[in-house]
């Protein structure tokens, strides 16, 4: 398990040995927590990326997405971070030589020339975190989340491995967000288009990329030789007639 993360990244994957699931406690029911719906759902509309013709396709995307009782946000940061940045903060809380503060992420390079140092005091000190231009989800609270929060204990001191239990467990949180899906909204062939599909990949259940017709090729050597199986590419031509 450690090899897959340092290989693929810190997936959500959990190493359990049979005996961690014997006498299972009852759970309560699963929930979706409840959404309003309708035009007090639909977020404000803005240009994506500063681009203003991306209106016009939200113009005709959003409406549709409005009436599923999905949670519809813009310029949505991914949870991801919160869950790594909550476990870099308890080794910044080690006091070790200044030459280790690098290691354990509690200063960081501000400026290389001229160079300047600085302490990590918040997750956007030492990650670029993305935005996703619109994102669709839904809240669910009750068995599912008592269920991983049942698992994160049982897993002991290796919890720390796994940064989404090791935050459940240690905020007892009682509600955790699914991001269903993401939409990036790319009005020019660029390479911006192709960071935005990254993004869709790794932090969205199902990824739609608005962009131009001819992104199609790069879209596709992504999706089949790079495993962004869960980007679907839409020709934003579509939506500007």
């Amino acid at each position: 398990m450690r090899s897959l993360q340092r290989v693929n990244g810190e997936r959500q994957l959990f190493f359990l040995d049979s005996s961690m699931l014997k006498k299972l406690p009852a759970f309560a029911k699963t929930t979706i927590v409840p959404l309003v719906s309708g035009k007090e759902n639909l977020p404000r509309l803005k240009g994506s990326g500063g681009e203003k013709k991306s209106i016009l396709v939200a113009e005709k995307l959003l409406p549709v997405l409005s009436q599923t009782n999905l949670e519809i946000a813009y310029d949505r940061k991914p949870d991801y971070f919160k869950w790594i940045y909550h476990i870099d903060q308890k080794f910044q809380q080690i006091k070790v030589p200044v030459k280790s503060k690098y290691l354990l992420k509690q200063s960081f390079t501000k400026s290389p020339a001229p160079l300047l140092k600085a302490d990590v005091k918040s997750a956007s000190d030492y990650y670029y975190i993305p935005k996703i231009d619109v994102a669709a989800g839904f809240c669910i609270e009750g068995g599912y989340v008592q269920f991983l929060y049942f698992l994160a204990q049982r897993i002991g001191a290796d919890v720390i491995h796994f940064p989404f239990l090791q935050y459940l467990l240690d905020k007892q949180e009682e509600t955790i967000y699914f991001p269903l899906l993401g939409i990036e909204i790319e009005i020019s062939e660029s390479k911006h288009a192709l960071g935005g599909l990254i993004n869709l990949a790794n932090f969205q259940y199902v990824g739609w990329l608005v962009s131009p017709g001819t992104m199609k090729p790069y879209v596709d050597t992504y999706k089949h030789h790079l495993g962004m199986q869960n980007v679907h590419h839409i020709e934003v031509e579509d939506y500007l007639v």
